[in-house]
C-alpha cells in the first residue's frame, strides 16, 4: 500500500475501510498502544497500521461491543443533558445504547 516514492499511503474513506470489513474504532479501542504510539488517529491511518503491522501481530479489529446503560434525573432539563452526553459517548465508542 505504501508508495515507494513518497512513503505515504492512499487516503481511504471510512466507508471504504468499513466495506473491507475493518472496524477502525474497534482496532484502536482494543489496541490502545497503537493509538498512543502511532499517529493512527484516523480511519485510513489505523487501517494502514493494521495492514503493515497489526495483522502480523494478530491484533483484533472487530467491533468492541459496549452497551451503555444510564438513568436520567428528574426534571426535563436534567434529562436532556443526560441523554445528550450518553448519545455522544455511544457515538464515540460505537456502542449500543
Amino acid at each position: 500500500m505504501a508508495s515507494p516514492s513518497t512513503g505515504t499511503y492512499p487516503i481511504l474513506s471510512e466507508e471504504d475501510i468499513t466495506a473491507a470489513g475493518f472496524n477502525w474504532r474497534g482496532y484502536l479501542l482494543r489496541n490502545p498502544g497503537v493509538f498512543q504510539q502511532q499517529a493512527a488517529h484516523t480511519p485510513s491511518a489505523a487501517y494502514h497500521h493494521y495492514l503493515t503491522q497489526g495483522r502480523a501481530l494478530g491484533l483484533r479489529h472487530d467491533r468492541l461491543r459496549v452497551i451503555l446503560r444510564y438513568s436520567a434525573c428528574h426534571g426535563l432539563a436534567h434529562q436532556v443533558y443526560t441523554h445528550v452526553a450518553a448519545f455522544m459517548l455511544a457515538d464515540k465508542l460505537d456502542a449500543d445504547l
